[in-house]
């Protein structure tokens, strides 16, 4: 594995601390499927790219000290040379930029257009996924939280994300891949397919109330080429250390 030639910071959280030349990736370990939300399209990123890279994970009973400390009060972050970086589709690009291979000078608009698609994919299935984590931030009181109306709430909207929102994205991709190839943007991935790949995928894992694990078995196109993905050496290597 290549190292990038930085000084970075110690991040509180479990493992050792951070390396001389490593970015260091942080990110919180509350959901028990975490690594296949946000913060993985990033380390799939520096795994294709052969970017050696320290992953910290804050045990979530940690994270109100470490909080303060964060740019924008979130998670992930990523420490690059004594700096602190937000937002994970910044780390994404700069993580395409190590490696210029996953975010080509001539395919870029192409790839800002797919993860401009992911994000639209994300904001239709949050409210779904907040009526039971946050329902505050949906405009619901207090006293629906834990609420049966709650239960029956998150089913209808999951269902309704499942019937109408996860076919009509499939549908998306499963056209693209129809004209590029075997992956987004041709026959070699970038980090269009990191993202594409870690928001389809964390649908599949049972670990969704009202989401079943064989979602997106209706869509071949899509289910074939998660599955290409996965079988890429550095990317079968990297889970199969998990």
């Amino acid at each position: 594995h290549r190292r990038i030639p930085s000084t970075w910071q110690t991040c509180r959280g479990r493992g050792t601390g951070a390396r001389s030349g490593a970015p260091t990736l942080t990110v919180s370990v509350r959901e028990k499927s975490s690594t296949l939300w946000e913060p993985e399209k990033v380390r799939l990123a520096f795994v294709l790219g052969g970017v050696a890279f320290e992953d910290v994970r804050v045990p979530h009973a940690d994270w109100p000290a470490l909080k303060p400390s964060t740019p924008y009060g979130q998670l992930p972050i990523l420490e690059i040379d004594g700096a602190v970086m937000g937002q994970s589709e910044a780390m994404l690009r700069y993580a395409g930029e190590l490696t210029p291979s996953l975010y080509p000078e001539g395919k870029r608009v192409e790839i800002d257009e797919l993860l401009g698609l992911v994000a639209d994919c994300d904001r239709a299935w949050i409210p779904a996924f907040l009526v039971t984590l946050r329902p505050a931030q949906l405009g619901y009181p207090a006293d629906f939280a834990g609420s049966a109306e709650q239960a029956v709430r998150a089913k209808v909207m999951r269902d309704k994300f499942l019937a109408n929102d996860l076919p009509r994205f499939c549908g998306y991709f499963s056209a693209r891949l129809e004209r590029t190839g075997a992956f987004l943007t041709g026959d070699t991935p970038t980090i269009a397919d990191c993202a594409v790949v870690t928001e389809l995928r964390k649908f599949t894992f049972g670990t969704i109330e009202h989401i079943p694990a064989d979602c997106l078995d209706k869509f071949p196109a899509i289910t074939a080429y998660i599955e290409r993905f996965l079988a890429l050496p550095a990317v079968k290597a990297y889970y199969e250390t998990k």
